[in-house]
């Protein structure tokens, strides 16, 4: 539900301006990317990959990953 989801970003950011640390746990790309600080890759319940969004983003060569997020910035 996009509305859903804008109306809780919006809930998770003003949180976050005000001091509060949140983990959050989705698989819609595009609310981490607006919301985190650090992400954490997993996969199979292993952590692959960790860091800001960006440098994940960018600079990941495990083509898993790398895919993941290609399919984020369409």
């Amino acid at each position: 539900d996009p509305l859903m989801t804008r109306e809780v970003g919006m809930l998770i950011k003003q949180l976050h301006d005000n001091g509060v640390t949140i983990l959050c746990v989705t698989h819609d790309i595009r609310l981490a990317r607006l919301l985190s600080d650090n992400v954490t890759f997993l996969n199979h319940g292993k952590i692959r990959a960790e860091g800001a969004f960006t440098d994940l983003a960018l600079r990941e060569t495990d083509p898993d990953i790398h895919c993941f997020f290609s399919e984020a910035q369409r």
